[in-house]
């Protein structure tokens, strides 16, 4: 009897064995052809490429503007201040729009003069009423003689109105800087070639010179300390 239920045990294990085989073999077999048609991707490192250099956006000129002519009165000093429940007047309206008016004058005279030569800046702004109340350089050199013509050949930096409303303006010019190079050029040279190049430009040091001289230690001092220190 005990070797009977063995062997029906283990004809059932079997049977349920194949069955599950064959449900795994029919899933495969229906899973293969959509596998096989490349439905299900293949994972795949993808290659490094380098996107193409934008090109470098060019400069696009400013259309050249007309110049606006100095207010003749100051619309900021009659704006209106109704009170709650007074009656808006047109006038009103038009004071107002007056004011914003000048506003965007003044903020495209501006535009218009940057980059213009001081000289061309300056015939440019008498010629339409304005007066040139102060003239700075960036540097913060103020420019007294306005009919000094060494001037004219630096740029505009800024136009900003003394006060919004009236005809004084102040210009901002750039500074003339000298760059010249003072000292010359040793690339690809060998050690004689830039000897020879100091010499030619210097010249050759008296032997009683040719000692250098021990600069002091300026941290922590004061500006005047260093420069004391730079004079001795």
């Amino acid at each position: 009897m005990a070797n009977e239920f063995t062997t029906a045990a283990l004809g059932a294990n079997r049977s349920i064995a194949a069955a599950a085989t064959s449900r795994t073999l029919k899933a495969a077999d229906a899973f293969g052809p959509i596998i096989s048609a490349g439905v299900v991707p293949r994972f795949r490192i993808p290659t490094a490429t380098l996107p193409a250099p934008a090109p470098a956006p060019a400069l696009e000129p400013i259309a050249p503007m007309v110049l606006p002519t100095a207010p003749s009165d100051n619309p900021f000093d009659s704006l209106p201040f109704p009170s709650p429940g007074d009656r808006i007047r047109a006038d009103d309206f038009k004071k107002l729009s007056q004011a914003l008016k000048v506003i965007t004058e003044m903020t495209s005279l501006s535009a218009a003069l940057f980059g213009m030569t001081f000289g061309e800046a300056k015939g440019a702004l008498l010629g339409h009423g304005f007066h040139l109340a102060r003239v700075m350089s960036v540097f913060g050199t103020e420019i007294t003689d306005l009919a000094d013509a060494s001037l004219d050949g630096r740029k505009v930096v800024q136009v900003v109105p003394a006060e919004l409303g009236t005809h004084q303006l102040m210009i901002i010019v750039s500074e003339a800087v000298d760059t010249r190079r003072y000292v010359p050029n040793f690339e690809k040279l060998t050690a004689p070639e830039a000897q020879e190049r100091l010499f030619a430009n210097v010249g050759e040091l008296p032997a009683a010179t040719a000692t250098p001289t021990a600069v002091p230690q300026f941290v922590g001092r004061g500006l005047d300390e260093a420069q004391q220190g730079l004079i001795k």
